[in-house]
C-alpha cells in the first residue's frame, strides 16, 4: 500500500508539474492560432524595407505620377498630377496613396484598433525571449533584474515571470540536490506611470521610465530579491571567460539590469536614460529606425531621421524636379555625417531576429511585419 501511495504521489506530482509548465499556454495563444483565425498564414514573415513605398509607386504610375521620397525612403508622398483620373482605382489603392495603408490589413489590425493592442504576445515570442534573457543571466556573475518600463497591463513581465517560475526553478529544484553551482534566475519587474488608462493584469509597480530606473539602477546589492538554482554546468571554471566581469569602478551592484521597452511612445526618447544609468542592455519592441515607436535618430540612430525639419530635404527635391510635373530620378539627398547616440555612449545594436516569426504587431500587413526585436548591449557586456 505504502508502494502505491507513493506512485500515486508521484503520478500526481508529475501532473502537477506539467500543469505548472503549461500555465503560460492559459494565457498566450500560439503564434499558429493567430494566423490561422485572423486568415494571416501568407502574410509575410519579415520586415520588408520599403515594401509599401514599393505599393504606392505601382499605384501612383497607373495615374502617370510616381513618389517623392523623403527621410531615406522613410517617408514617401504620391505625386500625382492634378486632373488623375482616380475613378481607375479602388477605394482600398486611393486610401494607399493616402498613406492610410489598410489594403493588405485585415481582422487582426481590426482587432488590435478597437482593443488598442500595439503587439499581440504569443506563447513562442515569450518562450523565446526568455531563452534569451536566460543565457544572459548565465553569462553574469551576479543577479540579473529584468526591468520593464512602460509596461502597460503588465502581461509581458507577468508572462516572463511564469517562464521563469514554471520552467525553470521547478525543474531544476527536483534535481538540486545532484548539482552544483547555481542557475540564475533573473528577476521580474514591470513598471508604469500610467499615464494612459490601461487595465492592469498583473502586478506593475506605478514608476515611470525615470523613477524605475533610479529605484532599480540605483540600489545597491541584495536589495533586490532573486533565485539561484543549482546546476554545476553553470559554475565551470572553464566557464568565466564567457561571463560578464564585475567592474568595481563603475558601482557596487552585484547584479545587472536589462531593461524591456515595449513601444516606447511616439517620438520620445527613453534610451538616453537607459544609456546614462549604465544598464547592461535594453531591448526595445516595435517599430524601428522609421517608425512610430521612438525618435527615430536619439533612439534608432537612423541618420536620414536627424532633423525634425524636412525644409532643406524638399528644397533639394523641388529644386531638382523635372518641369513636367512628375518625379524623375534625384541624386539622393545626403544627409550629415553623424555617428548615432547609441554608438557614443558605447553600445552595440543587434536585431534579435529569432524573435520575428512569432512577433505579431499592430501594423503588420500581407506585404510586410511592421515590427522587431532589437537589443542594445554595453561593449563590455558581450
Amino acid at each position: 500500500k505504502q508502494q502505491q501511495q507513493q506512485q500515486q504521489n508521484n503520478s500526481n506530482s508529475n501532473n502537477q508539474q506539467e500543469q505548472n509548465n503549461n500555465a503560460n499556454a492559459t494565457k498566450l495563444p500560439k503564434t499558429s492560432t493567430i494566423k490561422r483565425v485572423f486568415g494571416m498564414q501568407k502574410w509575410a514573415e519579415v520586415k520588408k524595407d520599403g515594401a509599401r513605398r514599393k505599393r504606392m509607386g505601382s499605384i501612383a504610375k497607373i495615374l502617370n505620377g510616381g513618389l517623392i521620397e523623403l527621410r531615406g525612403g522613410g517617408w514617401s508622398i504620391a505625386d500625382i498630377p492634378e486632373d488623375a483620373n482616380l475613378s481607375e482605382l479602388s477605394l482600398g489603392e486611393i486610401l494607399e496613396l493616402a498613406r492610410g495603408h489598410v489594403e493588405t490589413c485585415g481582422p487582426f489590425n481590426a482587432l488590435c484598433e478597437e482593443a488598442d493592442i500595439f503587439q499581440l504576445w504569443t506563447q513562442e515570442y515569450v518562450n523565446s525571449l526568455a531563452q534569451y534573457i536566460l543565457k544572459r543571466a548565465q553569462h553574469y556573475e551576479g543577479q540579473t533584474v529584468v526591468l520593464e518600463v512602460g509596461a502597460g497591463d503588465g502581461l509581458l513581465a507577468e508572462s516572463l515571470r511564469e517562464y521563469f517560475e514554471n520552467n525553470i526553478q521547478s525543474s531544476a529544484r527536483n534535481k538540486a540536490q545532484k548539482r552544483q553551482g547555481g542557475i540564475r534566475i533573473p528577476h521580474v519587474v514591470a513598471t508604469d506611470d500610467y499615464t494612459w488608462a490601461i487595465f492592469r493584469r498583473a502586478n506593475v509597480e506605478r514608476l515611470g521610465y525615470e523613477q524605475a530606473l533610479n529605484k532599480y539602477c540605483g540600489t545597491k546589492k541584495n536589495d533586490i530579491s532573486g533565485g539561484v538554482i543549482s546546476s554545476s554546468k553553470h559554475n565551470d571554471k572553464n566557464d568565466q571567460g564567457n561571463r560578464q566581469p564585475r567592474n568595481d569602478d563603475d558601482d557596487d551592484r552585484d547584479r545587472q539590469v536589462i531593461v524591456i521597452c515595449s513601444w516606447m511612445p511616439m517620438a520620445e526618447d527613453w534610451s538616453a536614460a537607459f544609456r546614462k544609468n549604465q544598464v547592461e542592455e535594453y531591448i526595445l519592441i516595435g517599430e524601428c529606425d522609421d517608425g512610430q515607436c521612438g525618435d527615430n535618430w536619439e533612439t534608432w540612430g537612423n541618420i536620414h531621421m536627424f532633423s525634425d525639419d524636412v525644409k532643406d530635404e524638399l528644397q533639394h527635391i523641388m529644386d531638382n524636379k523635372n518641369d513636367d510635373n512628375s518625379s524623375s530620378k534625384i541624386e539622393p539627398f545626403q544627409p550629415p555625417m553623424v555617428t548615432p547616440p547609441y554608438k557614443n555612449d558605447q553600445y552595440i545594436r543587434k536585431n534579435l531576429e529569432t524573435l520575428l516569426p512569432f512577433q505579431l504587431s499592430r501594423y503588420d500587413s500581407s506585404l510586410s511585419r511592421s515590427g522587431r526585436t532589437v537589443s542594445f548591449r554595453r561593449q563590455s557586456s558581450r
